[in-house]
């Protein structure tokens, strides 16, 4: 068990070789020196009375472990490459708890960013609701995001209340329709589409417009398409589509999310943006107490050769400032 300031964050049971898998690294405590490690010349760590002791042997065996199957041996494997394992884009919804995020932690070494929705007919609408959700959430060891949600949002908050979450990030699911109305694309009901390929057009400029205007550090859910079109995506997402939205991701410095309860985007959009330089981010944006094991993002990084130079992590405070780009 490691604890920090008095607050559990590692809580692990070594497995008995028994139970270990032909040739898996496993998660086997050596020896020696413990270490405190910074990774680059702009790493600094500031710490005083660590202290170390043994448990009694009846101690309470603490939090589960799985037994080595394919996605716990990725992430052993990632861990000890330094690659981030965090799912950025994880909700307190479906009765999830704080807690229960951190046990998920704990469990499976995944780490977490919980986000607020942000936005009109959301719960948080204005600088006092930001103030309110962060002032609950002080002290957690977990990043904390904000969700930005329809195109009005950055009238509703200041730049400075906005640049107190570690990461801002928006999607394309709201939209503003040929008809000039607001439209979720996940609600049918609001959903009109008489021209398939002007939809499309209409959706890629709100998504480039997203990254080129507003001021995010993710674009999440991406390519996501409504029901009623989501069976024809490769021909409605083609080459030339995807494109755009990577440029603007690359020329913005927007990371992409790899988001694994949509499985969305797909490889060759995910190869094409690493090309690009574009970073990545995993999200599985749970609607309840599920939050699995990013399983597909997981596979995306074998899939499309991602490595923790690929990755996206949040600036230390007073490196990220808010800038609204364009008009």
């Amino acid at each position: 068990q490691i604890r920090v300031n008095g607050l559990l964050v590692v809580d692990y049971t070594e497995p008995a070789p028994v139970i270990t898998p032909p040739n898996s690294p496993g998660r086997r405590l050596g020896r020696g020196t413990f270490a405190l490690q910074g990774h680059d010349p702009e790493s600094r760590v500031q710490f005083r009375n660590l202290r170390v002791r043994l448990l009694p042997d009846d101690a309470d065996e603490g939090s589960p472990v799985r037994n080595g199957d394919e996605i716990e041996r990725q992430i052993v494997e990632l861990g000890a490459a330094n690659f981030p394992l965090v799912d950025f884009h994880t909700h307190l919804k479906g009765g999830l708890t704080l807690e229960q995020v951190l046990e998920h932690t704990r469990q499976t070494g995944l780490s977490h960013g919980i986000a607020v929705n942000c936005g009109v007919g959301f719960g948080v609408t204005n600088d006092a609701g930001i103030d309110a959700f962060l002032k609950s959430m002080a002290g957690a060891p977990v990043f904390l995001g904000m969700q930005a949600e329809g195109r009005e949002w950055p009238t509703l908050f200041s730049p400075k209340a906005i640049a107190r979450f570690d990461y801002v990030f928006s999607d394309g699911m709201t939209i503003v329709d040929h008809r000039g109305r607001r439209a979720r694309l996940w609600i049918k009901e609001e959903v009109d589409i008489p021209d398939r390929q002007a939809f499309m057009n209409r959706l890629v400029d709100t998504i480039v417009g997203i990254i080129e205007r507003e001021p995010i550090d993710l674009y999440v859910n991406p390519t996501y398409l409504p029901d009623e079109l989501a069976a024809d995506y490769d021909v409605l997402w083609t080459a030339a589509r995807q494109q755009r939205v990577i440029e603007a991701a690359a020329r913005c410095g927007v990371a992409i999310e790899i988001n694994s309860r949509l499985r969305l985007p797909k490889a060759d959009f995910i190869k094409a943006a690493k090309k690009a330089g574009v970073k990545f981010t995993f999200g599985v944006n749970n609607t309840d107490a599920n939050l699995g094991r990013n399983e597909y993002s997981l596979r995306m990084v074998r899939e499309c050769g991602l490595t923790w130079q690929d990755m996206w992590m949040p600036k230390p405070d007073g490196q990220k400032p808010v800038q609204f780009r364009g008009k």
